[in-house]
This record gives C-alpha cells, sequence and structure tokens, in this order.
C-alpha cells in the first residue's frame, strides 16, 4: 500500500515540476516581450523628440507634404500643426502605454486606479479640438483597442476641424 502512496506522490510531484517548468518559461517569455516592447517605445519617443528638436526637417512619420494638406484645411500654420502632431504624438504613446500596463492587466486593485486616473486624463484630451485634429492624422498608428478607445471617446466629444470621422483616424488623410 505504500509503495503506491509513494508512486503517486512521485507522479504529481513530477507533474507539478513539469507545470512549473512550463510556467516559468510562459512568465519569462513574457518578461522578454514586455521589456522589448519598452525598449522599442523609449526609442520610438526618442526619434519623436529628435523630431521636434529637428522641425525643419522632414522626418517625422507625417510628411511635411500631409502636414501642409492639413494645416490649410484646418487655417493652421504649417509649424504649429507639425509641433503639435509630435507631441500629442508622444503624448498618445504615453497613454497607449499607460492603457497596455493598467487597463489590459487590472490584476489587483492598484491596476484598476492607475487605469481609472489614465482614462480620466486621457478623455479630457479628448474633448479638445486640437487634440481631435491630431487623433485623426495621426491615431491610426496606436494599438487597435487602444484607438477604438480613443476614438469612441472623440466621438462622444467631436468638435475639432473638419476632416474624416474620429472613429476612423488614417495617415493618409
Amino acid at each position: 500500500m505504500w509503495e503506491h502512496v509513494i508512486a503517486g506522490a512521485s507522479q504529481i510531484g513530477i507533474l507539478l515540476g513539469v507545470v512549473t517548468f512550463f510556467w516559468d518559461r510562459r512568465e519569462e517569455r513574457q518578461a522578454r516581450q514586455k521589456d522589448l516592447y519598452n525598449a522599442t517605445d523609449e526609442r520610438y519617443l526618442a526619434f519623436l523628440k529628435l523630431s521636434l528638436e529637428n522641425i525643419d526637417l522632414d522626418i517625422f512619420d507625417i510628411s511635411d507634404s500631409k502636414i501642409a494638406e492639413h494645416a490649410e484645411k484646418c487655417k493652421i500654420r504649417q509649424d504649429t500643426l507639425k509641433r503639435e502632431l509630435i507631441l500629442f504624438s508622444i503624448l498618445i504613446k504615453t497613454c497607449e502605454r499607460a492603457y497596455l500596463m493598467f487597463h489590459e492587466n487590472q490584476k489587483s486593485n492598484y491596476y484598476e486606479q492607475q487605469w481609472k486616473g489614465w482614462k480620466e486624463y486621457i478623455q479630457d484630451y479628448c474633448g479638445r479640438g486640437n487634440f481631435q485634429r491630431a487623433w485623426r492624422i495621426i491615431g491610426g498608428q496606436f494599438d487597435v483597442e487602444f484607438s477604438k478607445k480613443v476614438s469612441e471617446w472623440i466621438s462622444s466629444q467631436e468638435n475639432g476641424c473638419g476632416g474624416a470621422p474620429a472613429d476612423s483616424p488614417t495617415l493618409s488623410q
């Protein structure tokens, strides 16, 4: 009888060991993916800052010719629009990161509270006409689920300069 108990305990121990091994591997893979995302995100933000510092160069995500088209349509100076787009890109990228960290990972009250604050912050910007204009121009380059949320919030407060509806941001407008 003891032999069966020992054999059963050994099998359970082996099974738990295998499950723990694969669980740890999964967590390590997720940590590597998160580190890669963060490193890439930081490099993109650094590029945006360089774009702002070198505003006279046509290096930003949206070409100067596209910015000129939007500036003319919205009756705003091209250099002003370009600076706004770059700065809003930095802001939106930061908000997107908060969305991915806190909204999609509400594991605890802390994450839930953090997301609540970020959500209010983003929604406040969604009511601003210049943010809405920028979103219509650059909103298509962010996480799909995040983009849907922001577009919903903008649609409920729309008051920006012409162009496409807030729920269909594209880079090619």
